[in-house]
């Protein structure tokens, strides 16, 4: 994830595919904002911005990137806006730049289910064409643990919600997240969620708590065990070995804090991923980097 400092409202994230484009801020912070692992908005109070705010950024923006193909509608869960406020933003950009050819968001799935189809609708004919999903896992146990504040049907009902939109998904899973107690469960059913999905788009980052969260503090005084980088690397292979998408996805596992950099198309490249994988288990691990923040340069 990228970010950019705004006001003294913290950082606008936003996924590296659309680091090239806009990010525009329809909303500050998260709306649930209590997810255990999550430092991302752990400090800002959410609140939907208003057009007075938005239209005049989105005329800079006109100013230094006339031909912008892509828009990225922030923050955390930026479908948690009302549909009619999204809609007089997509309007407007639409109108602002004429060669604009993607529209995309963040969303909890919670959001998606509060939509109705009409809505959803709307929205895809407004130009909203992929909706990054923060699914983090598939089993039930860990979304509790990690007070996600949805189940994994509600994770697949969702995705079944922009499916029938015809809006694509990108689903983001973290490895590592049910810790050494529930790391096959959590391969196993995030796979299934997975499969149930079958996004477009799957992005598969490595748990390292941060500095500050409940996560970090269940580490800390060793209520929550982390995986080392085999077990994460086994993980990892569980998951793969289990994934059957039911149409093309493009899969990225190239997040800073992997242990192995992934990325390929599935299913065709499936078992060149696996054996990538399997090949990175036979490597000595005195060689790799530990994951802190401390040895990436992040404090």
């Amino acid at each position: 994830m990228s970010c950019a400092d705004i006001r003294d409202e913290g950082y606008a994230y936003s996924p590296p595919s659309e680091d090239k484009g806009l990010v525009l801020r329809v909303a500050i912070g998260c709306s649930h904002n209590a997810c255990t692992f999550c430092g991302m908005y752990r400090n800002v109070g959410f609140r939907i911005r208003d057009l007075a705010e938005i239209l005049p950024e989105i005329r800079e923006a006109k100013e230094i990137k006339p031909n912008l193909k892509r828009v990225f509608l922030s923050d955390g869960n930026a479908l948690a806006v009302p549909t009619e406020r999204l809609l007089q933003i997509m309007q407007r950009l639409k109108a602002t730049f004429p060669v604009l050819a993607t529209i995309s968001c963040a969303a909890r799935a919670d959001d998606l289910l509060a939509k109705s189809a009409a809505e959803l609708a709307e929205l895809r004919e407004a130009g909203l064409s992929l909706i990054y999903l923060g699914v983090e896992s598939g089993d039930d146990e860990v979304l509790r643990s990690i007070n996600k504040g949805v189940s994994a049907a509600d994770v697949v009902r969702a995705g079944q919600a922009a499916d029938a939109a015809g809006i694509d998904l990108s689903a983001m899973i973290i490895l590592g997240l049910g810790g050494r107690k529930r790391s096959e469960p959590h391969a196993l059913n995030t796979a299934a969620v997975l499969n149930a999905l079958s996004p477009a788009m799957l992005g598969i980052m490595t748990l390292l708590p941060r500095v500050g969260t409940p996560l970090e503090r269940l580490v800390a005084c060793g209520q929550f065990e982390r995986l080392d980088r085999k077990e994460t690397l086994q993980e990892l292979l569980m998951l793969l070995q289990r994934l059957e998408v039911r149409r093309p996805a493009i899969l990225r596992a190239s997040h800073l804090f992997n242990h192995l950099a992934l990325e390929g198309d599935l299913p065709e490249d499936k078992a060149t991923l696996i054996a990538q994988v399997q090949a990175e288990l036979q490597k000595d691990p005195s060689t790799a980097k530990e994951l802190t923040y401390k040895n990436y340069g992040i404090f």
